[in-house]
C-alpha cells in the first residue's frame, strides 16, 4: 500500500486574524481541488477549528482524527460524525508541585499568558487550578502583554 502524506502549517499565532480560517479554507480548497483523501489528521487547535467549520466542504466524507487540541470547552459528544480524537488538558497544578520539588524555597511564581487566540481562555483555567497555592506562594499573572513589557516585569 502506498502512503502519500500532505502537510500544512497554518501559523495561526502570527496571522490568525478574524477571517484567517476562511482564507486558509479557500487556499486549501484551491490547492487540493482534484484530490480525494482517505484521512485528515488535525494536530492543533487551529486545524481542529478549520476541520470543524470547513472540513465537510474541504474534504467531503473524509474522516478526521484530531490530537493536540486544548479546547477544553468542547463536548466530545457534540462532534461531527466523521470526527474523533482526544482533547489534551494542561495540568498547571502538577507543574507547580514539580517546580516546588526542585525549588524548595520557592516564594513566588510568574504565570505568563500570551496574546494568541489559543490562549484566550487560559487565564480562567490557570487561576482556578492554582488558587490552592495562594497561601503558600505569591502568584503574579502577566496576561496579554507585549514581550518588551513582560521582560521588564520579570
Amino acid at each position: 500500500m502506498d502512503v502519500v502524506l500532505y502537510s500544512e502549517f497554518m501559523d495561526w499565532d502570527r496571522f490568525g486574524e478574524e477571517d484567517y480560517l476562511e482564507k486558509v479554507y479557500k487556499r486549501l480548497k484551491e490547492k487540493y481541488i482534484n484530490l480525494k483523501f482517505d484521512l485528515v489528521i488535525a494536530e492543533s487547535d487551529e486545524a481542529f477549528f478549520l476541520m470543524e467549520g470547513y472540513g465537510e466542504k474541504l474534504f467531503p466524507n473524509t474522516p478526521v482524527i484530531f490530537c493536540g487540541v486544548t479546547d477544553e470547552r468542547k463536548d466530545i459528544n457534540s462532534l461531527k460524525k466523521n470526527m474523533a480524537g482526544n482533547f489534551k488538558k494542561a495540568d498547571y497544578k502538577t507543574n507547580v508541585i514539580n517546580i516546588m520539588k526542585i525549588h524548595r524555597n520557592l516564594k513566588e511564581i510568574v504565570v505568563i499568558i500570551g496574546v494568541s487566540k489559543r490562549e484566550a481562555y487560559f487565564p480562567t483555567n490557570v487561576k482556578e487550578e492554582l488558587k490552592q497555592f495562594a497561601n503558600s506562594l505569591k502568584i503574579t499573572y502577566i496576561i496579554n502583554d507585549e514581550l518588551e513589557n513582560v521582560k521588564k516585569k520579570v
